[in-house]
């Protein structure tokens, strides 16, 4: 999942009260430049949708994620942490719901872990 606090799924991590604390909802990292290209501060909650669904998370304004520049065109790239869902003590939208669930043709490897989205805010 990315974030120490909560492992893989969050099946376990999220049943133990001090983790939660730590961590205790979804979010979506997105760089300085996108958030200031649409008009997002560090907190506020964001839309974030696919093709196949939607949710609302907070967004965490970073350094760490910085825009790329691809066929001459800023293009940003956003993360979210996979280890929220329906059970647990910290519950919330899963990024499961976004993301494609199909296998790559080759490898049989799980497409989750990216899909196309769009982020405005909520």
């Amino acid at each position: 999942s990315g974030i120490a606090e909560h492992w893989c799924s969050g099946t376990v991590t999220r049943n133990i009260p001090w983790l939660n604390e730590l961590v205790k909802e979804n979010f979506i990292e997105i760089s300085e430049q996108l958030a200031k290209k649409i008009g997002i501060k560090a907190g506020d909650k964001v839309k974030v949708s696919s093709a196949r669904s939607s949710v609302v998370v907070k967004a965490m304004v970073t350094k760490r994620a910085q825009p790329l520049t691809v066929n001459g065109e800023e293009t940003h790239m956003v993360w979210m942490p996979y280890s929220f869902g329906f059970k647990g003590l910290s519950t919330g939208p899963s990024t499961n719901y976004l993301t494609n669930d199909a296998l790559d043709l080759n490898s049989e490897e799980q497409e989750f872990k990216a899909c196309l989205v769009n982020v405005e805010k909520a």
